[in-house]
């Protein structure tokens, strides 16, 4: 019997697979029409700096501003947990910030 073998050569899976396409939101979600929220948007249009902390927490900076927030990121078994420091995330329950590290995340 053969052994199938996998080779951690990202390279070569960047080449076989390519960049994901564009996210194309649907037009209703149980009925209800989706909108981009402000977070949505920014997460996606622009540029972030992202240092991890340790293996739950990381500092996201977004570049329209210069303030720096925590985000805790972690897989809890197979629930994400997301939480930042932003009044954006106090308020709505969502924010740039943690919209940022999901999008890197899925992609």
């Amino acid at each position: 019997m053969s052994r199938a073998e996998w080779s951690a050569d990202t390279r070569t899976l960047d080449r076989r697979l390519g960049d994901p396409p564009a996210f194309d939101p649907p037009q209703e979600i149980d009925g209800k029409h989706w909108t981009f929220s402000t977070s949505w948007r920014r997460a996606q249009t622009e540029s972030a700096t992202v240092n991890p902390l340790n293996d739950a927490e990381w500092m996201v900076s977004m570049s329209e501003s210069s303030d720096r927030h925590r985000v805790v990121f972690v897989l809890d078994r197979a629930t994400l947990r997301a939480e930042c420091s932003c009044r954006g995330f106090e308020f709505r329950g969502f924010c740039p910030h943690v919209a940022t590290l999901w999008w890197r995340w899925v992609r």
